[in-house]
């Protein structure tokens, strides 16, 4: 099962068809968060979500799961600003990311 989420805002992002759902998230700035993925790809299809900042330098990442299994990340507390997430695996799986 996945491990607990940290206190304060947990989002909710699916990867089907090597894409994420949905594609724009937001944060509290200065505030852990959490995300609930949940990869609905065929098994041996992985995913992860991590985030790089507006100059391109990986912030946070995560350990990449299989297709039909979910995973519960933890992230650190982000600066203002707009972020992307993305796959690692995918280059073509990205999303935006806005902490206020």
């Amino acid at each position: 099962p996945p491990g607990p989420l940290p206190s304060g805002t947990a989002l909710n992002v699916t990867a089907k068809n090597i894409a994420f759902d949905p594609d724009a998230l937001e944060v509290p700035a200065n505030a852990p968060f959490g995300i609930t993925f949940t990869n609905d790809d065929p098994a041996g299809v992985s995913h992860d979500i991590d985030i790089r900042d507006a100059n391109g330098t990986v912030v946070a990442s995560q350990d990449p799961i299989d297709g039909g299994t979910s995973q519960n990340y933890t992230y650190q507390p982000l600066e203002p600003g707009t972020y992307t997430f993305f796959c690692s695996i995918h280059s073509n799986m990205t999303g935006t990311l806005t902490v206020k």
